[in-house]
């Protein structure tokens, strides 16, 4: 009976993950490397099957060497200093949510019924998480010439941008507090409810403009999400403009 219970709280990713496999090219060793890259520890809970979390710690370093090496050839003439600051934007959650858009991993990922309904599927943090994971499976199962070519593919586009505008994007909250101040206003967070267990904690953020919410956002703390809050601000208050 119990595992029936846990199987009501289960959903299927609205996409097979073998599609993903084949077009990464992961070959057939690889796929259970794949699926637990993909696999979100509110769906292994329930499971006992193994999370990405550990693919996560793999990943972050194989992304940092990958992006140490491309940007050391790529940008001959920055200092140190200026190539940690690159690196930094390069590897932040921002840009590996961008591109975990962009290669639409929401679509594949294994979450708990409650984080679906949080929704996980789009949530920057998580997102950025399974990107890492991802990065981990490809390297295991295709070795370190392939990762270093997957990461300069996907982050060529992103190193551009950043050297063509000079400057380091900011990130959501700060965005929305120079929009505000331009306004002469200033933005205004609060915590809504804290939802699930001690070990899978959800928060949701309203942020205010003139006493108005204009953004709200879910995240696994309070910080991520008001970034999520800010974002769907930035997103109302571009519309009215």
């Amino acid at each position: 009976m119990g595992g029936r219970n846990k199987k009501k709280k289960l959903t299927d990713p609205p996409r097979d993950y073998h599609d993903l496999a084949r077009k990464l090219e992961i070959p057939g060793e690889g796929l259970a490397l794949l699926k637990q890259a993909l696999t979100h520890r509110s769906y292994s809970h329930l499971t006992g099957e193994p999370s990405n979390e550990r693919l996560e710690f793999l990943g972050d370093s194989v992304l940092s060497l990958a992006i140490s090496d491309y940007l050391f050839s790529k940008c001959p003439r920055k200092n140190e200093g200026e190539l940690s600051k690159l690196r930094a934007w390069l590897v932040n959650a921002v840009t590996l949510a961008r591109v975990a858009e962009e290669l639409e991993l929401g679509e594949y990922i294994f979450l708990g019924t409650g984080e679906e309904k949080a929704g996980g599927r789009k949530r920057e943090a998580l997102l950025a998480d399974v990107m890492e994971a991802l990065i981990a499976a490809v390297y295991l199962s295709r070795g370190w010439e392939e990762v270093k070519k997957f990461i300069t593919r996907h982050w060529a586009a992103e190193l551009n941008q950043l050297l063509a505008s000079g400057e380091e994007p900011l990130d959501p909250k700060t965005r929305l507090q120079e929009v505000l101040q331009r306004m002469g206003e200033a933005p205004r967070y609060s915590l809504v409810r804290v939802d699930g267990p001690d070990h899978d904690r959800s928060y949701t953020v309203s942020a205010y403009y003139r006493d108005k919410i204009v953004g709200t956002g879910q995240g696994r703390s309070k910080k991520e999400a008001e970034q999520e809050a800010a974002k769907e601000a930035l997103q109302y208050l571009e519309e009215l403009s």
